[in-house]
C-alpha cells in the first residue's frame, strides 16, 4: 500500500520518503537540513558544561525547543525541561541518558565554533 507525502509524492517506508524529498527538496526549493543527532548535541553540553563555557540554563532552552519540535518526545527531554538552572549536575546526569552515537566530526566543529 502506497502512501503520500504532502508533496503527493508515493512513498514506500520512512527512508523512501527522506529519499524522495532530498531528491525533490532542490527543485522545490526548499533546504533540507540533517536531523538532529541529540547524542551528538547532548556530548557538546556535558563537555561545556564541565567546561565552564555553556551554562544549564541554555541545556534547559534547548530541551524546550526539542520538546515542541521532535516527532517523539524522550524521557530525558521532559527531565532536562524541568531541571532548574541551578541543578548543573541534574542535567549533566540526564545529558549523560540520552542515547546515540557521538558524531566526533559534527563535536569537533561545535566545540571549535564555541571556544
Amino acid at each position: 500500500m502506497l502512501r503520500f507525502s504532502l508533496l503527493r509524492v508515493p512513498l514506500r517506508s520512512n527512508s523512501a520518503r527522506t529519499e524522495r524529498l532530498a531528491e525533490l527538496a532542490p527543485r522545490a526549493g526548499v533546504l533540507l537540513s540533517r536531523p538532529m543527532d541529540y547524542r551528538t548535541k547532548a556530548e557538546f553540553f556535558i563537555r561545556g558544561i564541565t567546561g565552564g563555557f555553556i551554562e544549564a540554563a541554555e541545556v534547559i532552552a534547548w530541551s524546550d525547543e526539542i520538546i515542541v519540535s521532535a516527532p517523539k518526545t524522550e524521557d530525558w527531554m521532559v527531565e532536562i525541561s524541568s531541571c532548574s538552572p541551578d541543578e548543573r549536575l541534574k542535567v549533566l546526569g540526564f545529558l549523560n541518558t540520552v542515547k546515540g552515537t557521538v558524531d566526533e566530526a559534527a563535536l569537533a566543529e561545535m566545540l571549535k565554533a564555541r571556544q
